[in-house]
Formats: C-alpha cells, structure tokens, sequence
C-alpha cells in the first residue's frame, strides 16, 4: 500500500459501488491498510461513500459490515473490535449521520443480530460520546429500537449506565462501603444484631445501586471498600483492644499500619507506567512522558514508536514506509506499538508496561512502576491484619464473665463469650478474617508468579513460568519490586529488537 500511494495512487478515489480505499480496508478488515490509511489521509476517517449508496463514513459502514456476518465468531468479532478501536481513535465521528436516512453508527447497531456485538458497539460509541436519543429521517432513536429488540435485557444495564452517568458521581461509590461497614458494624452494636443487620442489608442495596450505575462508581466501590475496612478495623483496635497490649506490640501495631498506608497510597497515586504518546483529541501532539522498552541490558530502546518528538500518526507512517507495520503490535486504542510485555487496560485508557493486572481495591494498574508498592500494600495488609488477629481472636474467646459456663464447654464458651462481646467488634473482627485469608492467598501467589517473572495476565493468558533456581527465584522477585527490567524483560525486549534489525 506505502508503495502505490507513494507512485501516486489515489486512497480517495472510490468504485463502482463508492467505497474508498479506507472501506475496502474495512469490508475485509486488512488492519494494516487502515492504520496506514487514516496516519497518511486523515480526511479519509470521516470521508462517506457515495450519496447514492447511503453516503455511509467508515465507521458506520464498518458497523453495518459487523452486523452481516452470517456466523459471528469470537475471533471476527475481535477483529471488528480492533477496527472499532482504531477508527474512533484516529478521530472518527461518532455522530455523524447518513444522508438520506439519517442513521448514526449507533443506529446500525442496534439492528445487529448478536447481542454480544452490539452490545460492544454500544459500550464503544458512548464512551466516546454518542447520543441515544439522536433521531434518524423517520424519528427514530437508539433507544427506541434498542426497546424492541428481542432480549433488550442484555443490553439495558449499558444504557442505565449511561443515563446515570452525569448524576452519579464516581466519589459516591467511594463512600458507599463506609455506609455499608459503618451500619454493619455499629448498628449492630446500639440497635441489636436484628435491626443491625436490616440497616446493613439497605446499605448493601445502596452500594449495589451505586457500583450498577456508572463503570467509574463501580471501580471506586472496591477502592471504598479498601480503605473503609482498614480504618475501621484499625478504629476497632484503638476503641476495644488499646489497653489489653504491650508497648512494644502497640509500636509494632503503629508501624505496621502505617507502612500499609504508605503502600496503600503510593500504590494508588503512582504511574503504573502507561505508555503515553499522544492525546486522543489531537493524535499529533506528542508525549513527552513517553515510556520506553529495554534493551537486553536494561538501557531504553529508541523506537519510532516511543519517540518523544513523534506523533502517533508519525510513527505508524514511519513503521509503514519501512514495511515495520504489523496491526498486531500496534494498540488500536493508543495508536502505538506496543512495547514488550505491555497490555491496554479499558479501565485506565492506556497501555501499561509489564502490566500484571488491574486492581480495583487500589482502584489503577499494577504495572512495572508501582508493583513494588503493590507488594509491599499487600505484605503489610497481611502483617497488620494478622497482628490486629492476634489480640482481637483472644479477646473475644476470653470475653466470657461466667467462669463456670466458660469451663463448661467450648461451644458454651463460645456463645457465652460473643454474647459478651460488643457486635461491632464481632462484625469488624469477622471482616479482619476474611480480608486476612484472602491477601495472604494473594501474596503467596503474587510472590511465586513475580519470583518465576510472569505477571498475572500473562499466567490468566496461559503462559507457562520457566523454571527458575532460588537465587534467580529472589533476585526477579526484588528487580521487579524495583522496577528493574528483569530477565524476561531482556528476552523480550531483544527478540523485539532483533526483529526490527532483520
């Protein structure tokens, strides 16, 4: 293609049936030839066929095309979905209306047969800002004809979200596990376990309705949830069991919680390492906070790619002329080439190197940059919890005042002694547990996957760790909790190398 249009091909010349270049790309979905089209002809992103045809611009022919296919497979679908991605981030208008008949792209989409699809299409197009409610030539809305599909269920909760979306601010569902933990916990205690346990049942409801209504509220529910539970399991501790230690345990109690909340933090405010380039709104600005890949010996790769004095479009020319473009290498959402070992995350909006996984309760990526915090948050959690166990578990076995009943039996015991314990210690103390188990088992696998250099996704992708000795075992795993490139690392970012010298 570099070369036709380099001899003077026309890309906007269009057939007998007024495809361009940048359709046909479409039509037999060659991504190559639609990143190389849309860096060189920007004005073919939004260039319509003829007005004879339905005057249809690229996005909306790529969507009716997604909407014929006879079989939807999963692999052609994600090949629709890369187009998809690439079209609206090269600048594709989301809301520009067919001659004629007026449809927008979202219009086509909700005729298609799959549910999956459209669905897809859907939760693409307004993300990006397209309307619901726009009216085609025959007073037709999205809405409308989403409301007399078959199984319009399947669909509906996007649409929720949407609608909810400028009401509910994302800070509510922060909130919303305070108000479940807080009713949970203290309710219990004034009111008793019956009328304890209804509030928290409404507050459950509550953070339900909240983390449904927006995708951005719904991540923050967990991030709440988070921190909630570690200050009130912390408050716990000062208000029950403060007088019942040592000085020294009470030292260790301190530090403990306080490096986890140092991690807690840190994890959360710090760059995971996105691979930034260039903005969404003007793809020929260029990022000067670019991220580069890594030489075998650990130095930054100069890549037409991660070049700072590029453009995304500059670069994706660049890789063309020099038959380097390989749609599989380029995130279509970024609009770069992938530095080794990195991954898109939808949460984020960005590629993130070495990505292992996206955590929801520090509420970012885990990535090459803050996944040492995120191993120190989780090592911590464990230290704190498990100290916070070990004066809390006694204490209530111990809390029964009835010497006799307590000699009685361990179940006596047991009732005797919750009955004597304040319910909102109970509630928070059986909080502690739960989140105690389930980080230490998060630990552990965390340790074992970052001590044989895989990350979470690519073990969840299949990938098989190389075995390793137990030096090699411990020095990747404090590489990658400094963030230095490990021996993966290396591997990848050479044979990427190698294959970009070839």
């Amino acid at each position: 293609m570099p070369i036709q249009v380099t001899n003077g091909a026309d890309p906007h010349a269009q057939g007998t049936e007024g495809l361009t270049a940048l359709h046909l790309a479409l039509q037999f979905k060659h991504a190559d030839v639609l990143l190389y089209l849309c860096a060189c002809h920007p004005s073919l992103v939004d260039a319509p066929t003829c007005s004879e045809k339905g005057s249809l611009t690229p996005l909306m022919y790529l969507v009716q095309q997604w909407g014929k296919q006879m079989r939807p497979g999963r692999e052609s679908s994600k090949k629709y979905t890369d187009l998809l991605r690439a079209l609206v981030a090269f600048g594709a208008s989301v809301k520009a209306a067919a001659k004629g008949s007026g449809d927008t792209a979202l219009h086509l989409a909700m005729t298609m047969k799959s549910d999956l699809d459209a669905g897809t299409v859907l939760q693409e197009l307004l993300s990006h800002g397209a309307s619901l409610d726009a009216s085609n030539a025959s007073g037709e809305t999205p809405r409308g004809l989403l409301d007399r599909r078959p199984r319009k269920a399947a669909l509906k909760p996007q649409v929720q979200r949407e609608d909810c979306g400028a009401t509910v601010p994302s800070a509510a569902g922060f909130w919303a596990p305070w108000l479940q933990i807080g009713a949970g916990a203290s309710l219990t205690s004034l009111l008793g376990w019956l009328v304890g346990c209804a509030a928290f049942a409404v507050a459950c409801g509550a953070m339900s309705t909240v983390s449904g209504a927006t995708r951005a509220a719904g991540m923050r529910v967990q991030h709440g949830f988070a921190a909630g539970s570690i200050a009130f399991i912390v408050a716990s501790f000062y208000v029950y069991l403060y007088d019942t230690v040592s000085l020294s345990f009470l030292v260790w109690y301190v530090y403990s919680v306080s490096v986890l909340v140092f991690f807690f933090v840190k994890t959360t405010i710090s760059d995971p390492g996105f691979v930034r380039l260039g903005s969404k709104s003007d793809l020929e600005s260029a990022d000067s906070h670019s991220v580069s890949p890594l030489l075998a010996d650990g130095r930054p790769m100069s890549t037409s790619s991660s070049s700072s004095s590029s453009s995304p479009s500059a670069c994706l020319r660049s890789l063309a002329l020099k038959g380097d473009l390989h749609a599989s290498l380029i995130c279509h959402s970024c609009l770069i080439e992938k530095p080794p070992r990195s991954k898109h995350c939808s949460y984020c909006g960005h590629c993130v190197m070495r990505f292992d996984h996206h955590c929801p309760f520090v509420n970012t990526c885990v990535g090459q940059n803050n996944i040492g915090y995120f191993l120190g948050f989780v090592l911590f959690c464990a230290l704190a919890i498990g100290s916070h166990l070990y004066i809390a578990l006694p204490f209530i076995w111990n809390a029964c005042p009835d010497a006799a009943l307590a000699a009685s039996g361990t179940v006596e015991k047991l009732v005797c002694s919750l009955d004597a314990t304040p319910n909102d210690l109970i509630v928070v103390t059986g909080l502690a547990l739960v989140h105690w188990i389930w980080i230490t088992l998060l630990g552990l696998a965390q340790c074992a996957q970052q001590g044989a250099d895989i990350t979470t996704y690519e073990s969840i992708r299949g990938d098989k760790a190389t075995p390793v000795t137990c030096k090699r075992f411990f020095r990747n795993l404090g590489d990658v909790a400094r963030g230095r490139p490990t021996t993966n690392d290396r591997d990848y970012a050479q044979a990427k190398h190698g294959a970009h010298a070839l």
